[in-house]
């Protein structure tokens, strides 16, 4: 059975699940991400995606023998890199269902997504400098984007998580989408079915347009990133440094 679990919930609308709360990491390869978005987008009948995850976590990123395998010098800036570019060549919107907390590359994936809807009491975080190595999965870009230019800096220097509630308090452009976690799903829904009314055609048109220079932008801090990460990844005293800190305590415990 494949990792990503793939249905529809409703007229034109699809879901696909990246991680459940059993496996909360990534547990697929970036040419399975692409041919599972490229299958459901294709569809005529799909006119929006929801990108979905555990209740508990949406996505904790990569897993730790992927941090400190014996190629991650190679395979962890591939990975990275490669998929926002998949995310960002679905045709038609992309909502991304953040009910469970979101952390480095799980994060990532979200904030790549045409719209996201976050809960109050969950945990969000581009926290790849806590383990030691450079933000990746367009963070740099995107996460400015999410929260604002100075809350994304202290975010990315820090390596620091922060819950929903906060983001919510801080007004930035995502405040409006933080709901509590019971409601998050229902409102991704009643948005959907608003984007579903819509004709296919006007949706892909519209896709182009909107997402067009985001997309631009996003791709070359995704090279940079790469680059970065490669370089980094290649010292062993940062392999070291995420072998000791990997699944440290970020806390998850409930307010």
């Amino acid at each position: 059975m494949s990792a990503l679990q793939i249905q529809t919930v409703a007229p034109g609308i699809a879901s696909v699940a990246v991680s459940t709360d059993a496996e909360p990491h990534f547990a697929w390869t970036a040419a399975e991400l692409a041919t599972a978005m490229t299958g459901v987008a294709s569809d005529p009948a799909t006119r929006v995606i929801l990108l979905e995850g555990g209740t508990t976590y949406f996505s904790a990123g990569g897993n730790k023998q992927l941090l400190v395998g014996p190629d991650a010098q190679q395979s962890v800036p591939a990975l990275v890199a490669a998929i926002p570019r998949v995310l960002l060549d679905v045709e038609v919107p992309l909502i991304a269902v953040v009910v469970g907390h979101a952390l480095g590359g799980g994060l990532g994936l979200a904030l790549c997504c045409d719209l996201m809807l976050l809960a109050e009491e969950s945990l969000y975080g581009a926290n790849f400098v806590a383990l030691g190595f450079p933000p990746g999965m367009g963070s740099t870009v995107l996460l400015a984007e999410m929260v604002g230019e100075p809350l994304a800096r202290e975010m990315l220097f820090t390596g620091r998580v922060v819950k929903g509630r906060e983001l919510a308090r801080a007004s930035g452009a995502i405040a409006h989408a933080v709901l509590p976690r019971a409601g998050v799903r229902r409102r991704a829904l009643e948005i959907a079915g608003e984007v579903a009314a819509v004709p296919r055609e006007t949706l892909v048109a519209a896709k182009r347009l909107v997402a067009g220079r985001r997309r631009a932008a996003v791709l070359a801090a995704v090279d940079a990133e790469r680059d970065a990460q490669m370089a980094l990844l290649g010292m062993g005293q940062i392999r070291s440094r995420i072998a000791a800190v990997y699944g440290a305590p970020v806390g998850l415990e409930e307010e």
